[in-house]
C-alpha cells in the first residue's frame, strides 16, 4: 500500500468511529454530514479491503482488522496534533529558557541590570548568558542559534539573514582625572590635541570600531597607552594625566567613583548607533519575539546613560571636596 493514495482526513473518521460506534456521533464530533461519514467509510473499506465495521443491534462493531488499526491510528493522530501541527507558543511566566545574548563589557553593565530585572518580574524561570564574540564567530553563532540576540554596535554584522532594529545613538565624551594639571574647567581643542591619550584596541570587540570612528575625524592624537579593556580606563585615567575618549556609558557607570572629570569632546564625533541583531531564521520564533520586544520596551530611544546630564557626573565627588 502507498500512503499517498489515502486522504489522511479519512483516518479521523476511522478513529472517531472506533471510539463512538455511531455515524451520527462521528458527524457531530467532526462537524461533517452523515453522508460524508458514509462516503469516508466506503473509501476506507476499499483501501483496506475489509469491512472495518459491522452494523449490529448494539451499533457499529469493529472487525479484527479494525481493532488492529485502532491504536496506531490514534497514536498517529496524537503525534500530528502534538508535534507536527502544534502552534509555537512562549509563556514567559512558565519558561525555563536560557537566553544567550552577545554584548560588550559596557553593554553588560548598561543593559544587563534592567534586562535581568524585567526577566525576574515577568519570566522568573528564565536566565541570561552573556557572550562576547568577534564578528565572524558571532555571525556563525547567530546562524546556528547558539546566540539568540546581539546588542550593541556591530557594523560587521550584515547580510540578508541578519535582522536589525536600531535602539538609540550614543555619544562620546572625554575623561580626565580631577586633578589634571592642564585640564580643569574646560577641554579645548588645543588641550585635547596636545594631551597624551589612551587608545582602546581589541580585535573582535567594539573598541576597534570606536577608535576607527575617532580616527576618521582626521585628528592625530598622541597615544601613550593602549588597552583592550573599557572597564580599566577610569582607573588608569584617575592615576595619570592621560585623556580618554570613550562612550558616555563609561563615566556614567563610574559616576560614584570620584577623582574624575568628564567633558564634551572639543571635536565633532559621530554618534554610536546601538542596535539589536538576530538571525532571520528566528524572526517568527515566539520566545525570540518576546525577548526582542522586551529589549525594545526597555531601550528603544532610551539610552540608559543619558538619564543624567553630563555636568552631574561625578558631581557627588565634587560636592564632597567642597566640604573640606
Amino acid at each position: 500500500m502507498d500512503f499517498r493514495s489515502i486522504d489522511l482526513n479519512l483516518l479521523l473518521v476511522l478513529d472517531a468511529m472506533f471510539r463512538l460506534r455511531s455515524a451520527t456521533h462521528v458527524a457531530r464530533e467532526l462537524m461533517i454530514s452523515q453522508p460524508t461519514v458514509s462516503f469516508s467509510l466506503r473509501k476506507l473499506r476499499e483501501y483496506y479491503n475489509d469491512e472495518l465495521f459491522i452494523r449490529t443491534a448494539n451499533g457499529m462493531q469493529p472487525t479484527p482488522r479494525m481493532s488492529e488499526l485502532a491504536d496506531p491510528v490514534a497514536r498517529m493522530i496524537s503525534l500530528l496534533n502534538k508535534e507536527i501541527l502544534k502552534t509555537q507558543t512562549f509563556d514567559p511566566a512558565r519558561s525555563g529558557r536560557c537566553f544567550v545574548v552577545n554584548m560588550s563589557d559596557i553593554g553588560e553593565i548598561a543593559f544587563g541590570p534592567k534586562l535581568l530585572e524585567r526577566l525576574r518580574a515577568f519570566a522568573p524561570g528564565t536566565r541570561i548568558e552573556i557572550k562576547t564574540l568577534g564578528p565572524d564567530a558571532l555571525t556563525e553563532a547567530l546562524s546556528l542559534h547558539k546566540v539568540d540576540l546581539a546588542i550593541g554596535y556591530e557594523p560587521e554584522l550584515a547580510g540578508a539573514n541578519i535582522m536589525v532594529q536600531s535602539l538609540f545613538e550614543h555619544p562620546f565624551v572625554c575623561l580626565v582625572r580631577a586633578e589634571h594639571p592642564a585640564i580643569q574647567t574646560e577641554l579645548t581643542f588645543d588641550l585635547y590635541r596636545n594631551a597624551d591619550h589612551i587608545a582602546l584596541v581589541g580585535e573582535g570587540h567594539a573598541q576597534k570600531h570606536f577608535e576607527m570612528m575617532i580616527r576618521k575625524t582626521g585628528i592625530e592624537r598622541k597615544i601613550a597607552f593602549q588597552t583592550p579593556y573599557f572597564m580599566n580606563v577610569p582607573f588608569l585615567i584617575r592615576e595619570t594625566d592621560l585623556v580618554a575618549t570613550v562612550p558616555k556609558a563609561i563615566p556614567y557607570m563610574f559616576r560614584e567613583m570620584g577623582g574624575l572629570r568628564v567633558f564634551e569632546p572639543p571635536i565633532e564625533l559621530p554618534l554610536i548607533p546601538v542596535k539589536q541583531y538576530w538571525h532571520r531564521s528566528l524572526q517568527n520564533d515566539p520566545a525570540q519575539i518576546w525577548l526582542r520586544r522586551t529589549v525594545g520596551e526597555l531601550f528603544l530611544n532610551r539610552d540608559p546613560s543619558l538619564s543624567l546630564p553630563l555636568n552631574s557626573l561625578f558631581a557627588a565627588e565634587q560636592r564632597r571636596k567642597k566640604r573640606y
